[in-house]
This record gives C-alpha cells, sequence and structure tokens, in this order.
C-alpha cells in the first residue's frame, strides 16, 4: 500500500474517522474497505455494505465473503427468499431501498443495528441520482441519527465538490489521481449519426484485447451486437432487459475471452467488475424525457473507469466518438458536476420525513428539523422541512394533537412501508367494489404513472403496440373502458401487459409484444407493490388481495383466488390446477384424495378443502366471478387528416428542424440524426407510420396549425 493508504487503514481500523475515498476506478477502494470491514468484525462489530444495484449484491457478496474467509457475508434483495438472519451476519450487503425500509422499522431491528460500527458506501456519487438518490440519503441520515458513533467509508471516482460530501460526514477526504494502469483518451468527432458504425469498427480494430461499448438503449444494444457479430466480430449485448442468468452467462463469455466486445447500457457503469482493455462512449445524447441532453461528466467517467482495472495488466485506452456538436474532446478532462441530493424535492422530502415519524425518530417539529439537519439535502440548503410537514398533514400522511406532537396514521403507514408516495395510495378511494382485476390493473399504473412503473417504450418515441393491444381491449373485462373512461395509450398498454402476463406465460407474452420477459417482471413487481399496499389499507376488499396475489404469483383470477388460502403459493396453485383445482371454488368442492396429483398428502389436502370452504363462506363475493366485456371499439388515436400519437407529438415537439433544400429537412436532437424528404423519412419508425416524430417535427416546424392546436390540446405544449 501507498503511505495515504496506511494512513487511512490505521484510522479505519481503530474506528476514528469516517472517510471519503476518491480514487480513481481500480486503484484498491474496495480492497482498503475490505480490510475495514475485516477490523471491524475481528472485534466483534457489524459492518453495511450499500450497493446501487440488486444485481451487483450477489455479485459483492460472493467476493466479499470469498476475501474475508471466515466473516458471515449475505446480500438481503427481494430476489432471496430465505436469507440468513441479519445477527447472523457480520457483512450486510443492501440496497438503498432495503436499508430505507429498515430505517422506518429500526427498532425491530436495534438488536443488530446496535452493533454496526461501519458503513461503506459504495458508488456514493449516487446520491445524486434523480430517481433514486433520496433513499440513499434518507436511509444514511436516519441510520447516522440510529447510531451516532457510526463511520461511513464513502466510495467513488466520480464526485463533484468532494469536500462539501466529506464536511457532511464529518471525516476525512483522501483524493488521488494516480491509476496504476495509464487511461489512455481517443476523441474522435464525425461528420454525423451515420458515420458513428464505421468509426467503432475502426477503433476496434485499432486497440486489441476486449471492449465495451456504451449505449443508451437495450434496443440500440441489440441491433449493434448483431451488426457487429454479422462484421465477424464476437460480441453480445448485456442490459437490463435479460433475465439474471442470461446476463450471467453473457459476463462469462466476456470474462473468459469467449466474446470480445460487449454492447451495454448504462447499468454495467455502476461498479459491476467486468474488466477490459477498452471503452468506447458511443452515444454521448441520453434522452430525459422529450429532451436530448449531453452525458454527464460524472457518467463518462464512471464508464471510462471500466477500461485497465487489471493490476499489471495492459494500458487502459477510452474511444469517445460524437459529432462536433457533441463535443467528444470535452469529456477528456474529469470535470465532474457537484453532488446535489434530490430528498429536497417536494415528494421526496415528505417521504423523508413521514420514515422519520412512522419509525419514532422525531415526534415534533423541532425533533423532526433536527434530524432533517443530518442530511445531505439540508447540508447543501435544498430541504424545507416546515412546507413538506404543512403538505404531509394536510394530506392525511400524519396528523397532530394539541400539543404538536405527529403521529403517523394508518394511510401513512402503509405508505410508508411499501415506499409510495400518499397519492398513490389514496387513489384505492376511486375503486369500485364492481371494479374488474383489469380495471384495478389499469389504476395502478394511472395512479403511479406508466413511466414510473416501466411500461416500456422506445427510445425513438414509439410505444411497442400495435392491433395486438387493440384485440386485448376488445376482450377484456372492464366497466371503466364499457363506460368509456378516458385512458392514454401508454396507460392501456401497461394494464393489457399486466393482464396478459397473468393469462399468460411472461415469456410468450414478450414474444407478443416484442419485449423481453425481465421487463414484464419489473412492471408486475412494480404494480404489485401498489395495489398490495391498497389490499393492506383496504383490506376488507377482496379483489384488491386478489390482483395482489395474481401480481405476486402471475396467476390468472381464478389461480390467484388460491393463494388467498394460508400456506398455498404460486407453486402449489399451479399445481393444483394443473389437477383440475383451477379455482377457490373447485378446491372446495374436492376431497383430500384428489390433491395426492399435485404432491399434496391426504391430511394437508383436507385441510386445504376444509379452509377454501370456510373462506368462500367468509367472503361476500367471489372475487374471480367477473361480468363479460360490452362490445366496444378500441380507443382512437388522435387525428389531423391522419392519425397522430401523442407520444410521438411530445417527442417531435423537442427536435430540431434545419431546412436543406426546398422539400428537404435535417431533423437532430433525439437519438440520430434522420433527414424528411416531403413526408417521407429515412426513420424505421417511418416504415410502419408516415407520421413518425421527425415528420411531425418537420410540420410544426412548417408552421402546421393543426398540428399546433394538437400539440397544445394533448400534450400541454405551445410550440413558438
Amino acid at each position: 500500500m501507498s503511505p495515504l493508504q496506511d494512513a487511512l487503514a490505521a484510522g479505519l481500523h481503530t474506528g476514528t474517522r469516517s472517510a471519503l475515498l476518491t480514487w480513481p476506478t481500480g486503484t484498491g477502494k474496495t480492497w482498503l474497505a475490505r480490510q475495514a470491514a475485516h477490523s471491524v468484525t475481528a472485534r466483534g462489530g457489524r459492518v453495511i455494505v450499500t450497493v446501487p444495484l440488486r444485481a451487483l449484491a450477489d455479485e459483492v457478496a460472493r467476493e466479499w465473503g470469498t476475501e474475508l474467509g471466515d466473516v458471515s457475508v449475505q446480500a438481503y434483495t427481494r430476489d432471496h427468499l430465505r436469507p440468513r438472519a441479519y445477527v447472523r451476519t457480520g457483512v450486510i450487503i443492501l440496497t438503498p431501498e432495503r436499508l430505507d425500509l429498515i430505517t422506518r422499522d429500526w427498532r425491530r431491528h436495534h438488536r443488530w443495528l446496535a452493533e454496526v460500527e461501519l458503513v461503506v458506501a459504495d458508488e456514493i456519487h449516487l446520491l445524486a441520482d434523480p430517481g433514486r438518490g433520496h433513499r440513499l440519503d434518507a436511509a444514511l441520515t436516519r441510520l447516522r441519527a440510529v447510531c451516532p458513533l457510526l463511520n461511513v467509508l464513502a466510495l467513488s471516482a466520480t464526485v463533484g465538490e468532494p469536500q462539501r460530501l466529506a464536511a457532511w460526514l464529518d471525516g476525512l477526504h483522501l483524493h488521488s489521481d494516480e491509476r496504476p494502469v495509464p487511461l489512455h483518451w481517443h476523441p474522435t468527432v464525425v461528420r454525423s449519426p451515420r458515420a458513428k458504425p464505421s468509426a467503432l469498427i475502426a477503433a476496434l480494430r485499432r486497440v486489441p484485447g476486449r471492449a465495451v461499448v456504451f449505449v443508451h438503449a437495450r434496443h440500440r444494444a441489440e441491433e449493434l451486437a448483431e451488426d457487429l457479430r454479422e462484421r465477424g466480430l464476437p460480441t453480445l449485448a448485456h442490459h437490463a432487459g435479460l433475465d439474471a442468468a442470461t446476463r450471467g452467462e453473457v459476463e462469462q463469455a466476456f470474462r473468459g475471452g469467449q466474446v470480445r466486445v460487449l454492447i451495454a447500457t448504462p447499468t454495467l457503469e455502476l461498479g459491476l467488475n467486468l474488466p477490459c482493455e477498452h471503452v468506447v462512449l458511443y452515444d454521448l445524447t441520453r434522452m430525459d424525457g422529450a429532451r436530448g441532453v449531453p452525458l454527464s461528466g460524472v457518467s463518462a467517467w464512471q464508464r471510462a473507469g471500466r477500461a485497465g482495472r487489471v493490476w499489471g495488466g495492459p494500458d487502459g485506452h477510452v474511444t469517445v466518438i460524437g459529432t462536433a456538436q457533441e463535443d467528444p474532446h470535452g469529456y477528456l478532462t474529469p470535470d465532474f458536476e457537484p453532488l446535489t441530493s434530490p430528498l429536497g424535492g417536494e415528494a421526496q422530502a415528505q417521504d423523508f420525513l413521514l420514515g422519520c415519524v412512522d419509525g419514532h425518530l422525531g415526534c415534533t417539529r423541532r425533533q423532526l428539523r433536527r434530524v432533517a439537519a443530518g442530511s445531505f439535502a439540508a447540508h447543501t440548503g435544498t430541504l424545507d422541512v416546515d412546507t413538506a410537514l404543512d403538505a404531509l398533514e394536510a394530506d392525511g400522511g400524519v396528523s397532530v394533537d394539541e400539543r404538536g406532537r405527529y403521529t403517523v396514521t394508518p394511510l401513512g403507514q402503509v405508505a410508508s412501508r411499501a415506499l409510495l408516495p400518499l397519492r398513490v395510495v389514496t387513489a384505492a378511494r376511486e375503486i369500485g367494489e364492481d371494479d374488474t382485476a383489469f380495471d384495478v390493473l389499469l389504476r395502478a399504473v394511472q395512479a403511479a404513472g406508466p413511466l414510473n412503473l416501466g411500461v416500456p417504450y422506445r427510445e425513438d418515441g414509439e410505444y411497442t403496440w400495435g392491433r395486438t393491444l387493440d384485440a386485448t381491449l376488445a376482450t377484456v373485462p372492464s366497466l371503466r373502458l364499457d363506460a368509456g373512461e378516458h385512458a392514454t395509450r401508454a396507460e392501456l398498454l401497461g394494464a393489457v401487459l399486466l393482464h396478459s402476463t397473468c393469462h399468460n406465460l411472461e415469456r410468450e407474452v414478450a414474444d407478443v409484444y416484442g419485449l423481453y420477459p425481465a421487463t414484464l417482471t419489473a412492471l408486475r413487481e412494480g404494480a404489485g407493490r401498489v395495489v398490495e399496499a391498497w389490499a393492506a389499507w383496504r383490506p376488507e376488499w377482496p379483489r384488491l388481495r386478489l390482483v395482489t396475489a395474481m401480481l405476486r404469483s402471475a396467476l390468472d383470477p381464478g389461480g390467484a383466488s388460491l393463494t388467498l388460502l394460508d400456506g398455498v403459493g404460486g407453486v402449489t396453485a399451479r399445481a393444483l390446477r394443473v389437477c383440475g383445482m383451477g379455482d377457490l371454488e373447485a378446491l372446495a368442492q374436492a376431497n383430500g384424495a384428489d390433491l395426492r396429483a399435485a404432491g399434496v398428502g391426504r391430511e394437508r389436502g383436507e385441510r386445504l378443502v376444509c379452509a377454501a370452504q370456510a373462506l368462500i363462506k367468509a367472503l361476500d363475493t367471489d372475487p374471480t366471478r367477473e361480468r363479460p366485456p360490452s362490445p366496444r371499439r378500441p380507443a382512437p388515436l388522435y387525428t389531423v387528416g391522419q392519425e397522430v400519437d401523442p407520444v410521438r407529438l411530445g417527442r417531435a415537439v423537442f427536435l430540431h428542424v434545419t431546412p436543406l433544400e426546398p422539400g428537404r429537412w435535417r431533423v437532430t436532437g433525439g437519438a440520430a440524426e434522420h433527414e424528411v424528404v416531403g413526408e417521407n423519412c429515412d426513420c424505421p419508425d417511418h416504415a410502419r407510420t408516415r407520421l413518425c416524430k421527425h415528420v411531425l417535427a418537420v410540420r410544426l416546424a412548417r408552421g402546421d396549425p393543426e398540428l399546433h392546436a394538437l400539440a397544445a390540446a394533448v400534450i400541454g405544449v405551445r410550440v413558438a
């Protein structure tokens, strides 16, 4: 070790200081963290390690378990159904979300939390992530309030204004620019995005060894990987749409050298150990809603850090491919954006304080202000505690007595334990007792928001729907659709995907809609969290319990009704269905011997039959019985002479149109540059519909009054 590492190790081993390490990737941050963890566990303490991804938790647990030898190491995620008890684990691997939940219910965990001496916050720059950063900030703030003697070892290669973060931790800041393996940058300017594939091939030929090419979309990763394979380069795609087993196979093939090139989406930048000799930054523009924004310096250098990570190995190389407008040379200097915590946002601040009241960390404004003052958001001056508390009280999440003492309401407790906004939980009020399972699914998508649940869409603006969607909508039982209730196409798609997945295998539904099964699994888990919260808040509605079971086990209403019985899960329910017990009523009419084919013994079978009979008597209505759908026409697209998809129109508003010659325009600002000639476009989307987003952008630029009015009416945007 260097003298700097020796000094820090000594301080961490004695438990005297927190610290922020901003060292380049591959310089020993994780090794040093393991040494500190070993010292803590050797004297009987515990260590928490936070990792940014569930998929990364298992890899970290394996590596730390191997390196620490006799120290018990366990990852705790939803993927582990029967993990080792916390009290029996020395090093506890958690995502920010899991740690957030633990700190909301810290009294139940106080026995082992009291023994935690060190938190290793890997990839601490996740604090600035707009979707998840508030979870990490909230969890660390509550944990430090519960364990005031706790030390935090924060690790990152990319932190802007690190002194401010170190001051928040009340710890050391140790920085180094030295890399044991040199990193060489190769900026490559291309005339247009169409020239990028050729520039990529040239870069891969110039630098030997394994290469990771970063793109921003799953479909782009697949298409680019296929293109490189056709050119003779062993290439695979790596992204979150692949299931865990497939991702593992891809990673193993890359590590073993069977695959030379990996086309990866941004998930690979977050610490996964896949060392290579060459990194290519291929997409320098990402979509933020309908706008194209430049790749941040933090993300660029996180991705670049994958190259040259093997000590004593070959030098690392980073190729940056972009147009002059994207400025590939601008990424050569490690100029990182200052960290800001999204915990100061309105909804995030309310959620944080709701968790503090729920966890009994404060019951007065003064106490809650004191707890909140320990957050990074408060440290940077972005957290307004009083406004957030007033909103929580007004929305019914907390109540306050005449002495000014706050308590969490039943509504607030459900929202807190489900990590959901209050408005999402209160949406259950709009569900009627006669609503069908599809109606509940549709309302869940509407309440949480299609994009928040991960309803799949292509980055070129096209939602993956078609005639299959309309055909399904014409057949599903739905009081809301029969009544003509308005829903966007994205909301309808989300509900149909959930409904279809519960009636068919996820892989079959994925094939029909051109999606990945893992995408449907994530969608089902997100919606399941919403409906489960509704069922906890309104337990008297059996339909909500039924839909919760449908989403949890991917079963149709009949099969899901079987899981309403204690001791019956998805596996047993499927086995019972194969034996002819298709729903709760069929099971109630059977006898114990009929269940032997499902692997259920006679004694247990008799108990299940009796339980089914008792449950049917207890239910006021049969939650599986639904009125057949009324004949209905598919919801129309908006029209201005021709059909216009509002999603494409929303993207078109933010594109840039440059006239080239009469009747010919260049359209930029999206994932790629395209040309429009007359009413024809060279993009793939144009082959499926005349009015792609690029044609719509040209019409808007030419001042089409109908389209301008439609943009204002449908998406709420007035185009200058």
